[in-house]
């Protein structure tokens, strides 16, 4: 990618530059110079750490808790996904197809035995739905790094308090950044490897007499990183306070996700080391069009009128082309949320939201297999 960001350790670059320009003088030494100086040599490592302590081990919350500062969210590459971020975290093992991790059926979370499904994800204090992403709320849809402030999660048991709709085991909870007390805007752009292309736009109102909001829209277009096939995902997002006095505060959020990608075929270990980038077809195979009997007209005279054939998809290896299987998702989630004290050490938070789901996914059956199907729920 164009966009490259690098991670190095100080302390480790530190030690290796100090024993090299220490030891080449030593040469030029007698052995018994040398072995002084190597017994008086000091090596000072210099370190810088991401997030304070309490930060990071969740001093002063019920539970054991990890958290991922905003720091190391906007040091991740542009683009990557919201869920990806929480491989930074002890505990928590990601898997996801590609290096961004857009792609929404080839993502897994594992954490001690807790699995995706079994993780509770909270966003501003909205519950998310089930992750699944067959009309399920996986906070990846929901989120742009460039917007989020942290991200807390506990891998054992969440908090009682949590707004969780799962059972309690682990829980994510993503905080977003609230609008900048100043007017402004940010504008990036980041192209890569598969034609990836991406923009992040966002604007800020600034302080108007308590008042404050932005407004954000990214768009990110690429190539699958193998066989046919695209992800396209527009974003956007929007936040509003409203300051009443230094107790009560009313918040309104909104983000919408208009995402559509084709599928990728998982198989096999042999499969892909015969083939690294196994995937659907580019094109209608060969043999997969002919006519359906069943569709034929009659001419006046009782015979066929072949003259015009409807052509279908026929044969169990006619499903392997890529534009059968599609991916189509448009979720808008709106919230508000009032925080008030109702007295000096009682404070209400109260959050209602809505969450309007639409989408639909296409993936073509054999039929031998819908056959058997048919045959089993017959009988």
């Amino acid at each position: 990618m164009k966009t490259i960001h690098k991670y190095f350790r100080p302390s480790l670059i530190s030690a290796s530059l100090a024993t090299l320009f220490a030891a080449s003088p030593a040469l030029s030494q007698e052995s018994d110079t040398t072995q002084s100086a190597e017994a008086e040599e000091k090596i000072q490592v210099v370190g810088r750490r991401i997030s304070e302590t309490e930060i990071a081990i969740g001093t002063g919350e019920v539970t054991n808790t990890l958290a991922v500062t905003r720091d190391a969210l906007l040091s991740a590459p542009a683009g990557i996904s919201g869920l990806k971020m929480l491989e930074s975290l002890p505990g928590f093992n990601v898997q996801t197809d590609g290096a961004l991790g857009l792609y929404e059926f080839g993502n897994s979370v594992n954490v001690r035995a807790f699995n995706l499904s079994q993780i509770g994800f909270v966003l501003n204090g909205v519950p998310m739905g089930r992750s699944d992403a067959f009309g399920g709320s996986p906070i990846f849809r929901y989120v742009d790094n460039e917007n989020l402030a942290s991200v807390v999660a506990s891998p054992g048991a969440g908090d009682v308090s949590a707004p969780s709709y799962s059972s309690l085991g682990p829980i994510a909870s993503y905080y977003s950044v609230d609008p900048s007390d100043k007017m402004g805007g940010l504008v990036s752009m980041t192209i890569g490897d598969d034609n990836l292309q991406r923009s992040f736009v966002k604007l800020e109102t600034g302080d108007i007499n308590g008042f404050k909001a932005f407004i954000s829209r990214s768009k990110t277009d690429s190539d699958l990183w193998r066989g046919p096939g695209t992800i396209d995902r527009e974003h956007i997002e929007g936040k509003a306070i409203y300051t009443f006095d230094q107790g009560t505060t009313l918040e309104f959020s909104y983000v919408a996700n208009d995402f559509f990608d084709y599928d990728s075929p998982s198989g096999t270990a042999a499969t892909f080391e015969a083939d690294y980038y196994y995937s659907y077809s580019d094109s209608i195979p060969e043999g997969c069009i002919s006519a359906d009997p069943g569709v034929y007209d009659f001419n006046q005279d009782g015979t066929i009128d072949d003259s015009d054939f409807t052509p279908v998809f026929t044969g169990s290896n006619c499903t392997s082309y890529y534009e059968d299987r599609i991916n189509v998702r448009d979720d808008k989630l709106y919230s508000l949320q009032l925080n008030t004290y109702l007295t000096d050490n009682l404070m209400f938070t109260g959050t209602a939201y809505l969450e309007d789901k639409d989408g639909y996914g296409v993936s073509p059956d054999s039929y031998s297999n819908t056959l058997g199907i048919y045959t089993d729920q017959a009988a």
